[in-house]
């Protein structure tokens, strides 16, 4: 990029320092990493219902606007399914701005031998080792 007039800082913020509005007025674009839960709706209002959340802080002040109005009507859904189709609908406004570009649509696994219990993968991608035991082998 350098032969064509542009060079290229790449700079790591630790999570705690995305907050820090200078971390935002100094980035071009901003690649954050956010685990995912198995659970669409959690993860949708997670990453959109959230006023403070990350991906809301990129949107234009207009599309900020248009995913409040579109979300108030969130809480008075009874049904999953409607919930479901209102945060899908958000998750399209936000596409539409074309300031995120959203890469969440991943699953995380984990192996481990068949004797091992307890194997969970928690909202921050790690497994608990307090949780994990081992089963009693067959007797022979």
């Amino acid at each position: 990029m350098a032969e064509l007039g542009s060079t290229l800082e790449i700079g790591l913020v630790p999570f705690e320092h995305m907050a820090n509005g200078r971390v935002w007025e100094e980035a071009d674009l901003l690649l954050q990493e956010l685990p995912v839960e198995e659970d669409e709706e959690w993860t949708l209002l997670t990453l959109l219902a959230n006023s403070s959340s990350l991906i809301r802080r990129c949107l234009p002040p207009e599309r900020e606007e248009a995913l409040k109005r579109l979300l108030a009507d969130l809480p008075s859904q009874p049904q999953r399914s409607d919930r479901l189709a209102l945060l899908r609908q958000a998750e399209r406004l936000v596409l539409l701005s074309y300031a995120v570009i959203l890469w969440y649509r991943w699953r995380q696994s984990a192996s481990f031998p068949p004797g091992l219990r307890g194997v969970a993968i928690n909202s921050v991608g790690w497994v608990d080792y307090k949780h994990l035991w081992f089963a009693e082998p067959p007797s022979l």
